[in-house]
């Protein structure tokens, strides 16, 4: 039943899967559905959403992990800087603190972490080299590497916690797909093939396919300086994907073909300096294709 396959997009996917829900409520029970009706449809949308949403708030507390993170890691740096300050002339002091053969500024968290802890227990058994004015103190390092090994541990558990969350939502939504290609396996059984029900559940009988009857509407252009230009128009019913087309004048001689796309925006780049972009296109599905829309204009430069 590839003309009823399934969008790949996840919007997409919850909008038909809402249109198959509305279209359980209204003849479900007529057509004698039971295997995928709408109340385990209804579930496993909500979860899929449910779960989106907690892997998009996983993502957003990773980030702010990741900047805590890298403050920490920088007023790590600088305290590590002014320990070599304080102390550079101190031979026995750089032995202890620092590894074998450098002075340098470590570049891992871990052995930030590790050389200011090395430089707190210095301090701790030779308070006399402390200079409180310069916050150069046992107590001043050790909060330095302590919030760091604190943010470094918070910005890996938000990265497990973000992984985990993928992984749900990822099986939240390869278990809606399944609910919803049973459906359609189920009408398939039940319904007939060129039964004007399918529509209802945003499906075409299998039987019975027509081609978008309306052109695509409501198409624009908008130029993204210096080269590329977006443009973007309202879902066609019927459609199942877009056939774009586009010309430069005075560079092209005919319209070159975009790749069909199922989204309603397509990225038109490598453009000229100068001259008039033009861009139209048509709806298509496998009963052929809808008029050809109006063809919009922008002028480059």
């Amino acid at each position: 039943m590839a003309s009823n396959a399934l969008p790949d997009s996840q919007g997409k996917l919850w909008s038909l899967a809402a249109d198959m829900s509305d279209g359980l409520k209204k003849h479900g029970d007529t057509i004698g559905i039971v295997q995928n009706t709408q109340v385990k449809l209804d579930a496993d949308l909500k979860l899929a959403k449910d779960n989106q949403r907690a892997f998009g708030n996983a993502g957003d507390n990773e980030s702010d992990a990741t900047t805590t993170r890298n403050t920490a890691s920088s007023n790590a740096k600088a305290a590590i800087a002014l320990t070599k300050r304080m102390l550079g002339d101190v031979p026995a002091a750089m032995r202890t603190i620092w590894p074998p053969g450098t002075t340098e500024i470590p570049d891992t968290v871990p052995l930030r972490i590790a050389l200011l802890e090395k430089a707190a227990d210095y301090l701790k058994d030779n308070k006399e080299q402390e200079v409180a004015a310069k916050n150069f103190t046992e107590e001043q390092l050790r909060s330095a590497f302590g919030a760091l090994q604190s943010a470094r541990s918070a910005l890996n558990q938000a990265v497990s916690e973000r992984i985990s969350a993928r992984t749900e939502r990822d099986t939240a939504e390869k278990a809606l797909r399944s609910r919803m290609s049973g459906l359609i396996e189920e009408l398939a059984r039940l319904l007939p093939h060129d039964d004007d029900r399918w529509y209802a559940f945003g499906l075409v009988p299998p039987d019975g396919i027509e081609r978008p009857g309306i052109a695509p509407d409501n198409v624009h252009l908008r130029l993204i300086p210096p080269t590329t230009a977006t443009a973007d128009w309202s879902s066609t019913p019927r459609a199942h994907r877009y056939r774009a087309f586009y010309m430069v004048t005075g560079r092209d001689a005919n319209f070159i073909t975009l790749d069909p796309t199922t989204e309603t925006t397509a990225l038109i780049e490598n453009l000229p300096a100068a001259g008039t972009l033009k861009f139209y296109l048509q709806a298509t599905n496998p009963a052929g294709d809808s008029p050809k829309s109006d063809v919009v204009e922008v002028i480059l430069g």
